[in-house]
């Protein structure tokens, strides 16, 4: 909005110095004035030129709230069972086939089983038989139902001796999480994965990190592990871990090579 000079109107504060030392408002030669605008909206009121002060209040968005609740505390409306490594999902079809092609394919495939128990409603199952773990799976539930990914577990103290464990269980997971998004052709989850592994790479997870990268052909999330491994003492601390550098030099020699050139820059 344009700029306002209100220099020109004195909005009928007109008093005399005598009035204004003997009001008690001046205190050390000084005063405070209180301005309050209010804004007409005229273009939305046909002209009768109304004063909104405060606007109703909107919550923000809770549809994936209750969709989580239609996934987790609502299972008996699901359609769909999915087994993985032994462990039962109850779904919907009609979200997960909105969702992923891959899953719409395999659920309009003739190869999916039926259960017609009459207690379950004629449930259509669908098993994952690929390496992909339930907790994974449930992971991508998780996101196929709130568009969000699941919520961090609780941080460990700086002195807990397991953070270390906890933190390289985290990538893995987001690792783990990307490739099954992958798998069911969900790129914007197989992003907020990298993202992910982007924004929490350390010298304990780094290497493995590097590793998925180069084999999935992230290349944000590898340019983002050479640029960590370019400082050089960060370098030496991964390369005091035994075992992550052997698995680096000798999956990804060749990333080896472009660290290296990358470091002697």
């Amino acid at each position: 909005m344009p700029a306002v000079d209100f220099s020109g109107n004195d909005f009928g504060m007109n008093i005399k110095r005598a009035e204004l030392e003997a009001s008690g408002f001046l205190k050390d030669d000084g005063f405070l004035v209180r301005c309050e605008l209010g804004f007409v909206n005229s273009a939305g009121d046909g002209g009768r030129g109304i004063q909104i002060k405060e606007g109703v209040k909107v919550p923000p968005p809770n549809l994936h709230r209750h969709l989580a609740d239609l996934l987790w505390k609502n299972q008996s409306s699901g359609d769909v069972f999915i087994e993985v490594k032994g462990k039962t999902f109850t779904a919907h079809r009609w979200m997960l086939a909105a969702r992923s092609p891959v899953m719409a394919a395999e659920l309009s495939s003739s190869d999916a089983d039926t259960n017609t128990d009459a207690t379950k409603n004629t449930m259509m199952t669908l098993r994952v038989d690929d390496d992909m773990d339930a907790e994974t799976f449930r992971a991508l539930l998780h996101f196929i139902y709130t568009d969000a990914l699941p919520p961090p577990p609780p941080q460990p103290r700086a002195r807990d001796t397991r953070a270390q464990e906890d933190e390289a269980a985290a990538a893995e997971a987001a690792r783990r999480l990307h490739a099954a998004a992958a798998r069911y052709g969900m790129e914007r989850l197989q992003l907020m994965c990298e993202d992910a592994l982007c924004r929490s790479l350390s010298v304990l997870t780094v290497a493995s990190t590097l590793v998925f990268a180069e084999k999935h052909g992230c290349r944000v999330l590898k340019a983002a592990c050479l640029d960590f491994l370019s400082c050089k003492r960060k370098l030496r601390q991964v390369t005091r871990l035994d075992d992550d550098f052997r698995l680096l030099t000798t999956t990804c020699p060749s990333v080896i090579k472009e660290l290296f050139a990358q470091v002697l820059k």
